[in-house]
């Protein structure tokens, strides 16, 4: 049971409980293990019990914090000339308080070495990636420890998810039925998933009027992939020149993104609530109202035309 005074610490396990019975034929817990090992190497090492707290019932108080379940969770005899206690329990203790705090809507990464206002070196940051993950539940990535999203996800951010693991747009009513799939014990309806989206127009795009949405980081990383309507999809095409432009470039244009016809996209643009938008001239050229054109083909279509 005596322990190398290299070591930095030692954890009192199954797997050490299952050791000494092989070895010693002793039969005994992990915790009573851990306190017969102190005995005998507590010149060197110190002991922390699994039902420790890293902070004082008065501390615990004061910060308000939960830390009746923030215990280690686990044995550990440490080193006492390679890793101060103290150092161990302050920084621990710091980032339970981080742990116990307000909702965090996103991952949250942490430096340990800010916490502990140093540079730790490999026998802290080893010991504190064990302590944390067994009684914190925290993941620890060199020197960082990941802080996960423990705020609800918004109806956006479901839809996002939706869309992100689907890779391609979807209507309304698919995306419902995948919700309500990957996500039996929420309510869904089609109007909050539709309001929703609208409201972030910054992360969606619509397909038209159709209900079928998509991510709009795909437009720009996939030429082919346009939102809007046939109409908001010829007006960008139009303000592109400095004269009016034949129906036949902008169906060439339009049907790039939508499976359409020329006939259909004439009907939209000459929609009677599109008239303030587009302006017609004769021989099929198509204008923006908004621009002023020094070359016109012929004259222009009137309402009566």
């Amino acid at each position: 049971m005596f322990i190398d005074k290299s070591t930095p610490f030692v954890k009192a396990d199954e797997n050490l409980v299952k050791k000494i019975k092989d070895e010693e034929n002793i039969s005994v817990s992990k915790q009573f293990l851990a306190f017969l090992m102190y005995q005998v190497n507590k010149d060197n090492f110190y002991l922390l019990f699994e039902d420790d707290s890293p902070r004082t019932e008065k501390e615990s108080l004061k910060y308000k914090v939960y830390y009746i379940n923030k215990k280690f969770k686990a044995n550990y005899l440490i080193n006492k000339n390679k890793i101060d206690k103290k150092k161990l329990y302050i920084i621990v203790s710091k980032i339970i308080e981080l742990l116990s705090g307000k909702a965090r809507m996103q991952d949250l990464h942490v430096n340990m070495n800010k916490v502990a206002k140093e540079t730790l070196n490999n026998d802290y940051l080893q010991l504190l990636k064990v302590i944390l993950k067994e009684g914190y539940d925290l993941e620890v990535n060199g020197n960082i420890v990941v802080f996960k999203r423990n705020a609800i996800l918004l109806m956006h951010e479901y839809v996002e998810e939706v869309l992100k693991k689907e890779g391609k747009m979807m209507h309304v009513f698919d995306i419902m039925k995948r919700l309500k799939k990957e996500y039996p014990h929420i309510k869904f309806n089609i109007n909050t998933i539709r309001v929703s989206v609208c409201n972030f127009d910054k992360i969606f795009f619509t397909i038209g009027r159709a209900s079928t949405y998509g991510l709009k980081i795909w437009t720009k990383t996939d030429k082919t992939i346009r939102g809007g309507t046939i109409r908001d999809i010829a007006e960008e095409y139009l303000n592109k020149f400095q004269k009016p432009v034949h129906i036949d470039e902008i169906f060439k244009f339009v049907s790039k993104f939508r499976k359409t016809s020329k006939k259909s996209v004439l009907n939209n643009l000459m929609m009677m609530h599109q008239r303030d938008v587009f302006t017609f001239y004769w021989g099929g050229y198509v204008g923006l109202k908004s621009k002023k054109y020094a070359d016109t083909p012929s004259r222009q279509i009137g309402l009566k035309d």
